[in-house]
């Protein structure tokens, strides 16, 4: 079976000689076991409180977390849990002579038990596997908090799900419904996250900078909840070899006057990046006369731009 797609059951009622019968009231229920995962940090949320199966390699399987929910301080372990929960519409027509038609519309991926009563009494149980409908942008999300530092990988987060919430896997065979740019036009790798219908977009941005609607994720032709969205990308350590020093008229200094120039620091992709007041030592050596002393003093430093003015007295 498949989400939301309806099946139609032909049930017959009958007594123990094996006659059909007529006039009892038929009815049934639809309940599914699912196997969720969720993240350690997201479990609070939920209402239910499972057994947890870690998958880190520190903590016993089967530890019991319905005390302290998910508690562990490695966030992204997921906890596994099964719980039964309504899965889906059950519609039953009373035809005459015994026979009942059964309309079954199930929303929940995994497996469902339909169980089965004819007159309050419980008459048969049976069970189907339900998968996931299509995927829909509308009902799937991408996320990502915080800031990202240039030249570093950075994953955002996409779930991918059904118009009823199933998580659906997009990566079962090549897909070209997913489309994914970042700031420039660059595509994202997706990989595979560690929860059902979870992916990581990988991306890697070099320019420091604030952009709006600087990442767009879109799904056969739908732009997926949360996007496009603004990033807050910064700038790396400094690169010393980025380095650059201007002067503020020219590189000639007469004796006894001072003389003012500008170093800044840059990272390696050559945004702008400080390493604080003291990171920038700036030594004046004469070239004829070494020894003699020349007065530096720095004047200003603004986010990696230092302001230095020099002076020696001798030509």
């Amino acid at each position: 079976d498949v989400a939301g797609q309806t099946s139609v059951f032909l049930i017959q009622a009958r007594d123990a000689a094996g006659t059909l019968t007529t006039g009892a009231e038929c009815d049934a229920v639809v309940l599914n076991r699912t196997n969720t995962q969720v993240q350690c940090e997201s479990y609070e949320k939920l209402s239910l409180l499972p057994m947890c199966v870690y998958s880190s390699p520190d903590q016993p399987e089967g530890e019991s977390c319905t005390s302290v929910p998910c508690a562990h301080e490695d966030k992204s372990v997921a906890c596994e849990f099964a719980a039964d929960v309504v899965g889906g519409s059950i519609d039953i027509t009373d035809l005459g002579a015994g026979l009942y038609e059964m309309a079954y519309t199930p929303t929940v991926a995994g497996e469902a038990h339909i169980a089965l009563t004819l007159g309050g009494v419980a008459v048969a149980t049976f069970a189907r596997t339900v998968t996931a409908a299509a995927p829909a942008a509308a009902y799937s999300t991408v996320e990502y908090t915080g800031d990202i530092v240039a030249g570093a990988e950075t994953s955002f987060t996409l779930r991918m799900h059904d118009v009823y919430g199933n998580p659906v896997d997009i990566l079962t065979s090549a897909n070209d419904a997913l489309v994914t740019t970042a700031f420039g036009g660059s595509a994202l790798s997706v990989a595979r996250g560690s929860l059902p219908g979870s992916y990581q977009l990988v991306h890697v941005f070099e320019r420091a900078m604030t952009c709006l609607h600087c990442l767009q994720v879109m799904y056969g032709g739908a732009t997926v909840l949360g996007s496009p969205f603004s990033v807050s990308v910064v700038a790396a350590a400094v690169e010393p070899s980025a380095t650059t020093i201007t002067f503020a008229s020219s590189s000639r200094t007469v004796a006894g006057v001072p003389t003012a120039l500008v170093v800044r620091t840059h990272d390696a992709f050559g945004n702008p990046s400080s390493c604080g007041d003291s990171c920038v030592v700036v030594q004046m050596v004469h070239y004829h006369a070494p020894d003699t002393p020349t007065t530096v003093t720095y004047l200003e430093h603004q986010f990696g731009s230092y302001a230095v003015q020099y002076m020696s007295t001798v030509a």
